[in-house]
């Protein structure tokens, strides 16, 4: 199922682990990977997971605490390039409080393009103790949200390729022409209108002019 969304930045998306047996695990373990899972929205299709990597002390020998949890982008396809701001938070159920403890948010900017090449987004390092455990079960979760990197630009323009979800209809003043579109478009006095001013008389639509809008839902 894909998501289509007036932006990408509305979503924010959540993917709970839940690691049975966690110490024979990391025990008999040099790396622990979760499940893949999928994020499709707005014609970007990815999958990622998590992971669990180990510090080694001075002496070379594996850490079995704290661990490093490792969020990875395992592939994209996606039509057209963009950079994309990727914000993400870490967290790890108390079962003495029956709450989830949260870390500070992580942030990076990447490039999203058509890859099979795997990409570490972020990590962060973790401290595994009793309060973590109950019948050797931890439980860990990551949220996700992606933003275009340049939303007041990108985002206007990526609503013209998604017409099939138009909100809202632009009426020419000078015509009765009507051109799909999106609320936001208008809302973010986006200079796209007067783009798809310029296409449509490269193309021979002489009538058509988008200066003063009447905005229909």
């Amino acid at each position: 199922m894909e998501l289509l969304v007036p932006a990408i930045s509305d979503i924010i998306f959540q993917y709970p682990w839940t690691i049975k047996n966690y110490k024979k695990i990391i025990e008999k373990n040099i790396s622990i990977d979760s499940p893949a899972f999928e994020l499709n929205v707005n014609g970007i299709r990815s999958s990622w997971n998590l992971s669990i990597r180990f510090w080694k002390g001075p002496e070379g020998k594996r850490l079995k605490n704290p661990v490093v949890l490792c969020l990875n982008m395992l592939n994209c396809k996606i039509n057209s390039s963009e950079q994309a701001k990727i914000r993400f938070q870490f967290g790890i159920y108390n079962t003495e409080v029956n709450q989830w403890e949260y870390f500070n948010i992580g942030r990076t900017i990447i490039e999203l393009k058509s890859t099979e090449d795997i990409v570490s987004l972020g990590y962060r390092e973790l401290s595994v103790v009793e309060r973590h455990l109950k019948n050797g079960v931890a439980k860990l979760v990551v949220k996700i949200q992606m933003t275009e990197y340049d939303s007041d630009k990108q985002e206007p323009a990526r609503l013209t390729r998604h017409l099939r979800d138009a909100d809202t209809k632009f009426i020419c003043s000078k015509g009765q022409d009507e051109i799909p579109g999106h609320a936001n478009v208008k809302a973010s006095h986006s200079d796209v209108p007067t783009s798809i001013d310029k296409s449509a008389r490269q193309a021979g639509d002489q009538k058509t002019g988008v200066n003063n809008l009447i905005i229909h839902r």
